[in-house]
């Protein structure tokens, strides 16, 4: 089992290695995924939207074809334990055993510091939202459908307009920080 969302950004090396691998595709509330990124790394909102939309549609991609699961994190932090058996009948239906009982310490929620406050939901773009839609459909029902959602306009140069403008402020950051004697080691 591998784990890391970045993870997608380098698919196409990893896919010839593991391409008869069944692909677990955990998906998570776009609003939860950006209140986690503002709070880990200090990320605007906006931006954590979009790096969100981003790799669900780099996820999506990678998985059509293939066999997979989709998990939705929200309805199985919300029920562990039901979780747990939706995903052995998934993984089994594939020909892949999990353990008959769950582990005990399966999932605490108090370790989930993200929940978006509803009035946050105006802050997804219309593509975002049946972008959302069409993902919690696919963990519903286990398979995609024809067609994804068309993506935000601009999707791409947004996201490199705002990691441009993060390296401009990180260079002015370090800049006041040795202006004012402050040194950082690594």
């Amino acid at each position: 089992l591998l784990k890391d969302p970045r993870m997608i950004a380098t698919w196409s090396a990893w896919e010839p290695v593991l391409h008869r691998a069944i692909k677990l595709w955990v998906y998570r509330s776009p609003l939860a995924v950006a209140r986690s990124l503002r709070t880990r790394n200090g990320f605007p909102l906006e931006y954590g939207l979009l790096l969100w939309e981003f790799y669900n549609r780099q996820a999506l991609a990678a998985v059509a074809g293939t066999r997979f699961v989709a998990v939705s994190y929200d309805d199985f932090a919300d029920d562990p334990q039901t979780g747990w058996s939706q995903l052995q009948q998934s993984l089994g239906a594939l020909g892949q055993e999990l353990p008959v009982e769950a582990p005990a310490e399966l999932f605490d929620r108090q370790l989930d510091h993200s929940a978006a406050p509803q009035e946050e939901s105006t802050r997804l773009t219309s593509q975002q939202l049946a972008l959302d839609h069409y993902c919690a459909t696919v963990c519903r029902v286990q398979e995609l459908a024809a067609e994804v959602p068309s993506p935000t306009p601009g999707l791409a140069v947004k996201i490199e307009e705002f990691a441009q403008a993060f390296g401009k402020l990180s260079e002015l950051a370090a800049l006041e920080m040795s202006l004012a004697g402050v040194t950082t080691e690594r």
